[in-house]
């Protein structure tokens, strides 16, 4: 299992409570779902266990504007330090190397009052999407999470196997009006396909968090299929399904705080 940390400087101690404008470290640790016989690699590595249901070769995502949500919708915006406005959270499994960009800073500052959701949004804002992929620097520089120029990047990339079954599922930006594929669109994409994920904070304890990515949640309502391929075509009718359980992650538990 791959953990990929972030830090997070929140006010005070108190994330279910009102806070004094102080602030402290909070961690919260990215993990994948092996509840289901879920393995992110090729081999079977986990000891005394049959053959993994599931094996995926590629998860990753990009993540921003992340934000803490209290009863009322009032948001308490988290910014991220080390001059980057998002992440990238790659899941696979790849043994033998490291990501030397695993722990991301965020500051606060004020108080939080009765924070009980925590907000982020997949995906890269159209801002930064269609910049000229050769001049990219991380974490806009991963080859295997990018389209061509006029559509832009992969927001979330799942690839791999279920139950004997192929799934390719990559979410991004379609109907982007440019002169070619290798030229940026001068206007938004026409679906844009960002998804804003909230998750319930009812699993906090103390300073660390732990928020799991449940692939087989994701692929649920899909489970009649022989396969799963969806690029973001709007006349692929497996796409609604997997962005909407991205959409309504309360419901779907895709994302949950364990």
């Amino acid at each position: 299992m791959k953990n990929l940390n972030i830090i997070i400087l929140l006010a005070s101690a108190c994330l279910l409570a009102s806070c004094s404008p102080s602030t402290q470290d909070v961690t919260v640790n990215w993990q994948l779902n092996l509840a289901h016989g879920t393995d992110t690699c090729q081999t079977n590595e986990r000891k005394n266990q049959s053959a993994p249901t599931s094996v995926w070769s590629e998860i990753g995502f990009y993540a921003y504007d992340f934000k803490l949500l209290n009863a009322q919708n009032e948001a308490f915006p988290l910014q991220l330090t080390q001059s980057r406005d998002l992440i990238y959270v790659d899941l696979t499994c790849k043994p033998g190397s490291s990501n030397e960009e695993s722990t991301h800073q965020f500051t606060f500052t004020g108080a939080v009052s009765g924070a009980d959701i925590l907000e982020f949004t997949i995906g890269v804002p159209f801002a930064k999407n269609h910049l000229n992929p050769l001049q990219q620097q991380y974490p806009l520089n991963q080859p295997a999470m990018f389209w061509v120029w006029q559509t832009g990047h992969k927001f979330f990339r799942l690839e791999g196997t279920q139950s004997g079954r192929d799934v390719l599922f990559h979410l991004g930006s379609t109907g982007c009006v440019s002169a070619s594929a290798l030229r940026p669109p001068e206007m938004p994409c026409q679906h844009p396909n960002r998804v804003t994920v909230q998750v319930p904070l009812t699993a906090y304890q103390g300073n660390s968090l732990t928020l799991t990515l449940d692939p087989t949640k994701l692929l649920k309502t899909s489970s009649s299929d022989s396969s799963i391929r969806c690029q973001s075509e709007q006349d692929n009718t497996q796409c609604p399904a997997l962005i909407s359980a991205l959409k309504n992650n309360i419901e779907s538990g895709v994302f949950t705080l364990q």
